[in-house]
């Protein structure tokens, strides 16, 4: 999202008066996120995993310490169960994927990436998903390099305005 668009999406959730104005659309908006969010949350369900839960209502948004109505798709493995986080599902929409022949389209100023930890936002239309992922890694003080057994994955998406 450009900084125009970051700046009128702050001032829509802090402006209440701006905010009642498209109280009307929230509740079908409300339901294609349930469905972005099913999608995602159906595409994680066949990777052997721990916990994998699908919550709608308020979620962190893409600014810090704001909550905005969305959906979320929690995955929590290990590697013991699915290997590494390597055999996670792409949601990157690259080109020829499924979700870029779907709309879908990773936005490039957004993205993250570390040891052991990512994170990265796709946009379609109206809509904002913030992918994030992570296998904690490290390295001791000996110079070795260790990493966590646990992986987790979140998808938080939310109405936000188009960066097109």
């Amino acid at each position: 999202m450009n900084p125009l668009g970051r700046f009128l999406y702050k001032a829509l959730l802090t402006t209440g008066v701006i905010l009642l104005l498209f109280l009307p659309l929230s509740a079908s908006a409300g339901s294609d996120l349930q469905e972005i969010c099913s999608a995602f949350h159906e595409e994680l369900k066949i990777i052997p995993h721990d916990s994998l839960v699908i919550r709608a209502g308020l979620v962190s948004g893409p600014f810090e310490g704001e909550k905005v109505p969305g959906c979320k798709v929690i995955f929590k493995s290990r590697e013991a169960l699915m290997g590494n986080s390597e055999n996670l599902p792409s949601f990157e929409a690259e080109e020829g994927s499924k979700l870029h022949r779907e709309g879908w389209r990773i936005n490039e100023q957004d993205r993250a990436d570390g040891a052991g930890s990512g994170s990265y936002v796709i946009e379609k239309d109206t809509t904002l998903c913030i992918v994030s992922w992570d296998q904690h890694a490290w390295i001791d003080e000996t110079g070795k390099s260790g990493q966590s057994a646990f992986i987790d994955m979140k998808i938080r998406c939310m109405n936000a305005p188009s960066s097109k």
